[in-house]
């Protein structure tokens, strides 16, 4: 089984980055996204979405389910970028 930021780094790669940001949401970065909100593993969730660029940020929000984006932006808290 993968870790959290080991997919993030082949997402970001298949994304075409270089690792330091993603452009691109993929359905495996969304899955372990929803992966560490499901667990309650804020660090997982806070490695996964810190790189995203806030256009794409906000593509994630609109993917989430109503709980889950509500999990989300209380981990973030003040580090999210309005």
């Amino acid at each position: 089984m993968q870790d959290a930021a080991t997919r993030n780094d082949e997402d970001a790669s298949a994304a075409g980055g270089d690792g330091d940001a993603v452009y691109a949401l993929t359905p495996t970065f969304v899955h372990a996204v929803i992966d560490a909100l499901d667990i309650g593993d804020g660090f997982a969730v806070t490695d996964l979405v810190e790189p995203l660029h806030a256009a794409d940020m906000a593509d994630l929000l609109g993917l989430l389910r109503g709980r889950q984006r509500y999990q989300l932006l209380d981990i973030l808290g003040s580090r999210l970028n309005p």
